[in-house]
């Protein structure tokens, strides 16, 4: 008795060296340091992935660091592109993190002011509100009397890691222009009013005079009339 068997494990080409590299490359792994080989693609390591990936067996984008730190990229690009000011702060209120737009907004020097606290810039009243009723503030309108700003701030508890996150939105040019058409509509019906005004006073002076003019008519009228009558009578 015997058997014959065939093999027909598909045998898939291996790739080079410098193929793996460009591979790994792709997702940023250039340095030992970078490759954690943590498996968590399902490849016990990061070059058994990248040999995958060659052989169309795996995504190249299937790396749980790599999409991480993707990520917290994306997330720095967006705070430090973003036009409002953002701060982090910690239970007493000091300052963590701030981005670039707060050092433009505020026009802050290049001094460092990681754990100052925030009310060197901002008023405290919100702040306090905050912390006495644990409600996050949102979208409140004020003016900043020391530095002459208008701005729109939210301030947010993140619960789970106990700080808070503080959006400023410059408003000044927005209040400027709101104040200076206030100003204009407050001018125009000043100026309406004038008109108004002097529009009466006419009114009643031709009045007063079709008054006097209407009286001495009629006495005229009337001793005119008293006239003719007694000349018929004669």
């Amino acid at each position: 008795m015997h058997a014959t068997y065939d093999d027909h494990r598909l045998m898939k080409k291996l790739p080079d060296e410098a193929t793996i590299n460009a591979i790994l490359a792709s997702i940023g792994k250039t340095t030992e340091e970078k490759m954690y080989n943590c498996g968590a693609c399902g490849y016990p390591t990061c070059r058994d992935k990248a040999i995958a990936v060659f052989q169309g067996k795996a995504d190249v984008k299937m790396c749980v660091p790599y999409m991480r730190e993707r990520a917290e990229s994306m997330s720095n690009v967006i705070l430090d592109h973003t036009p409002n000011a953002i701060f982090l702060l910690n239970t007493d209120f000091e300052i963590l993190e701030y981005n670039h737009s707060a050092t433009v907004i505020f026009n802050l020097s290049d001094m460092d002011y990681i754990g100052m606290p925030i009310d060197m810039l901002l008023e405290k009243g919100d702040f306090d509100k905050v912390r006495e009723t644990g409600q996050n503030v949102l979208d409140h309108r004020i003016r900043i009397e020391r530095s002459g700003l208008a701005i729109e701030q939210s301030i947010l508890h993140i619960e789970d890691n106990d700080t808070y996150l503080v959006i400023v939105r410059d408003i000044t040019g927005e209040e400027k222009q709101r104040e200076e058409l206030a100003a204009l509509r407050a001018d125009t019906l000043e100026a309406a009013q004038r008109v108004i005004d002097k529009q009466m006073r006419v009114a009643q002076e031709i009045a007063s005079l079709l008054g006097e003019t209407t009286g001495e008519t009629k006495a005229v009228l009337t001793k005119l009339k008293n006239t003719i009558g007694q000349g018929d009578l004669e």
